[in-house]
């Protein structure tokens, strides 16, 4: 009989130490699971030969990397298109969202916040020996080309004009030396670029300073409700430590993490 009871509760103690250890896996796996941080990063498009998009894809890579550092959470990078990453974002399925153009995010869902990271300035361009002063007394409206890429700075968008886009900056600086348009919007890192590779452009195209003047395009990270105190959070102590602005200094030669 005392046989059988030692049988009996050698069988007890296994199992509950098999339920113990189950119990601890299972807690670990989900710490795990809510360790990790999910960030979208929106990939350059195949044509494209904006030298902005390019370095800010490589930038929001190595700022997700801090974001994870700061955290202490595992990294989980998932790259695609614009439309791809805001269905998974839409879905819960990313806890930040990091585009490489200045596109105009819409928080859906309440709660879901915008927390602005980089003002990348611009430049207003036209052919040389055109006069372009003040855009809001124009006598008729302003046909401005802009790369796919641009966003209409806040500054312009009372002022009348008609906008087109084109795929590449190339076309958008042809079409202006073709006269379709009067002006064309590049960002000054795609201008810096432009002039590098053809020096022509220095005297054949000119930089205008208007009233009112055209103002930075603004980059925002799309965060989840339950992240946002948290990214908020740490973009704030990256930006006060510099590490922001060294990343900005980095890909892009100057800082511009300040309106």
């Amino acid at each position: 009989m005392n046989k059988i009871l030692k049988i009996i509760l050698s069988f007890a103690i296994v199992a509950l130490c098999f339920l113990l250890l189950w119990n601890i896996a299972r807690k670990h796996l989900h710490k795990t699971q809510l360790s990790q941080l999910r960030v979208g990063i929106v990939q350059a498009t195949r044509q494209t030969d904006s030298r902005q998009e390019i370095q800010l894809v490589r930038l929001n890579k190595a700022l997700a990397h801090q974001l994870a550092q700061q955290t202490q959470e595992k990294l989980v990078i998932k790259q695609g298109s614009l439309n791809q990453l805001q269905k998974a974002f839409t879905k819960h399925q990313l806890d930040v969202l990091l585009v490489n153009t200045s596109t105009q995010l819409n928080a859906v869902q309440t709660g879901q916040k915008t927390i602005t990271y980089l003002y990348l300035p611009n430049v207003l361009l036209t052919r040389s020996g055109q006069t372009l002063g003040n855009l809001t007394r124009l006598h008729r409206k302003l046909v401005l080309g802009l790369p796919h890429s641009m966003q209409l700075p806040t500054s312009l968008t009372t002022v009348p004009l008609t906008r087109k886009y084109y795929s590449t900056v190339q076309q958008t600086v042809a079409a202006l030396e073709a006269k379709q348009i009067k002006a064309a919007l590049l960002s000054t890192t795609d201008y810096a670029a432009l002039t590098e590779n053809t020096p022509r452009f220095l005297t054949e195209l000119e930089v205008k300073h208007t009233l009112p003047p055209v103002t930075a395009q603004k980059y925002t990270a799309r965060v989840q409700p339950q992240a946002a105190r948290k990214i908020g959070s740490v973009l704030k102590k990256l930006r006060a430590q510099g590490k922001l602005g060294q990343l900005s200094l980095r890909y892009f030669n100057q800082d511009y993490t300040k309106e």
